[in-house]
Order: C-alpha cells, then structure tokens, then sequence
C-alpha cells in the first residue's frame, strides 16, 4: 500500500485572517471558508449575466418595434386617408398576413388601433366575415403575450363583428372564450348582442343574453355592479361631456330659484 509523504495538507483548517486580529477596526466581513467564496463568486457572475440578457432582450425589443412601427408607417399607412383593415391585412406581399412577426413586436397602442378597424370596416363592407374571422384568429395567436387591453379590444370587436352579422350564438360562444381566457369583459362586450335582441324584438335572444351575463360575470349582483353600473356612469358621462354647457345653465337656474324660494320662505325681501 503506498502511503503519502506529506498528508499534513489534509488537516489544514481556516483560521481567521491576520488582518482581523492585527487590525482592531471594524472591517467587512469575510469569507473563512473557500466554499463560500467560490459560491458568492458565482453567484456575482450569474446576477452579472441575467442583467446583460435584459438589458439585452430589451434592446432587441427596442428594435423590433422601431421597425415594426417604420414597416407601418412606410408600407401600410403611407398617404392621408384613413387605412382600412383590409389593406393593412391583405395587401399583397407588404399586408401583416405576409408578415404576422410584425404583429409580435407592435406595442398595445398601436395594436389597439388596428383591432378597432375589425368591426369598422366590417360594418362598412369593406370585409366579410369569413375574411373578419380570419384576421380575428391570426391576431388571437400573435397576441397571447399582450396586454389584456389588446386583447379585449380584438374580442370585443369580434363579438360586434358576429352581431352585425346576425351570428348571435357565435358571438356568444366568442363571449365564453373571453371568460375561459380570464379577459375582462365590460357593458361594450355585451352591448351589440342586446341591441341585436331589440333590433329584431325577440325575447328568447334576450332571456338567454341575460343568462349569459349572470353566467359569465358569477350571478345577479355582480352583473348590475360590474355591467350596468359602468354603462350608467358611461351614459351620464356622453350626456355631460356633450351637453355641459346646457347642464351648467340649468344648474345655475335651479340654484337661482331655489336660493330665490329660500328667501321668500324667510320673509326677506
């Protein structure tokens, strides 16, 4: 069996460095074991190397979007009228059909935008609806990763798109998607399935919309606080967004004649 000669090695233990016992000032602390350094070292390297893989992925993103939004404004939106789906979509080989990466790196406010025109230009003619539908799915699937902003937006002009189209079980069925999907709905969502029930006067559309609304938005009470009360402070608020001056001379009217009553009531004057 061969032994070693020198086996002193295998004893050596860390003892305190001679700085600390020399030296009566408060120092740093230090590191008694090479483990620990050699641990406190890598970590050091591994938080250097994630900060430069953000600062690196934001960059990239940075330029994805830049060129997102030069390959909109020069191929797309070149011109003073206002652009259309259809030739944002469909326009040969520069239209976002042909180049659906475009539509990862575009930021939500510009997105937004372009999922408006869905039930726009549906509604004026200027796509049907199988040509909807399939600009509906190619930005669901570029979108997963947006904000919920965009998202809603595109599913809420889907459902417009279904009841313009007399297609009320499909935009029913787009409505459950959303909840299955955890994207919030509003009164907008709702509202072009009920203006459909009245503009075709038929009860049963409306009973199961009703229905849908409770099953979607987890009963009776959460429906009128989260559905019909924002449309009612969104109606009052259109009322006094266009008509504050009218409001504003009918106030100061009633104030006038109720401070004139106040007065008579006391006998002054």
């Amino acid at each position: 069996m061969i032994r070693p000669i020198y086996a002193d090695f295998l004893n050596i233990q860390p003892g305190r460095p001679i700085r600390a016992i020399l030296d009566r000032r408060i120092l740093p602390p230090v590191l008694y074991e090479k483990a620990d350094q050699l641990v406190a070292i890598n970590e050091a390297y591994a938080e250097s190397r994630v900060e430069l893989q953000v600062k690196l992925t934001i960059s990239q993103l940075a330029v994805g979007v830049r060129n997102a939004d030069e390959f909109i404004q020069k191929h797309l939106m070149a011109g003073d009228h206002r652009p259309t789906l259809h030739d944002l979509w469909f326009k040969d080989e520069v239209g976002l059909a042909y180049h659906q990466h475009v539509v990862s790196a575009l930021p939500a406010h510009e997105l937004v935008p372009i999922a408006s025109l869905l039930g726009y230009d549906f509604k004026i003619g200027r796509i049907d609806l199988p040509r909807a539908e399939e600009v509906f799915h190619a930005l669901s699937d570029s979108t997963v990763a947006h904000s919920a902003v965009a998202r809603r937006e595109l599913f809420n002009q889907m459902v417009r798109c279904y009841a313009l189209a007399d297609e009320a079980d499909k935009g029913m069925e787009v409505i459950r998607t959303m909840k299955a999907g955890q994207i919030r709905r509003t009164f907008v969502t709702y509202a072009p399935l009920f203006r459909l029930a009245r503009k075709k006067q038929d009860p049963v559309l409306y009973e199961r919309l009703n229905v849908l609304v409770r099953e979607c938005e987890g009963g009776l009470f959460n429906k009128w606080l989260f559905i019909d009360m924002p449309r009612l402070v969104h109606i009052l608020w259109v009322a006094v967004r266009f008509s504050w001056a009218q409001l504003s001379v009918l106030l100061v009217v009633f104030a006038g004649m109720v401070f004139s009553l106040t007065l008579m009531s006391i006998g002054v004057g």
